[in-house]
């Protein structure tokens, strides 16, 4: 309960899509791990054969934010959209600076 408080502190306009995005685990992990919210600005097809559209929500870390030009991979967790493909219906992948576009809070 304090985690959906916390969510609806940072992010109040975007906190009803958010809550539905993020479940308990992975809502506390970005309040835990500092992660990102963000959006696709550009479709992304993964190795597996997901592929997600622009504007779909993404949680996000950057690999290394001091040596920015040297790490340009984002480490990302993305809500799958079909339950057969992860069993936690979260997808993991690295995706570059230039396919997201940051939430402001």
């Amino acid at each position: 309960m304090e985690n959906k408080k916390w969510l609806k502190r940072k992010y109040p306009e975007s906190f009803d899509e958010l809550n539905e995005f993020l479940n308990d685990s992975k809502l506390n992990g970005l309040k835990k791990y500092k992660y990102l919210i963000g959006r696709l600005v550009e479709d992304i097809k993964t190795p597996c054969g997901e592929s997600y559209k622009i504007g779909k929500l993404v949680m996000f870390k950057r690999s290394n934010p001091v040596n920015d030009y040297n790490y340009p991979d984002i480490h990302a967790v993305i809500k799958c959209n079909s339950d057969s493909v992860t069993k936690s219906g979260y997808h993991s992948l690295t995706i570059h600076e230039h396919h997201i576009e940051e939430i402001k809070f």
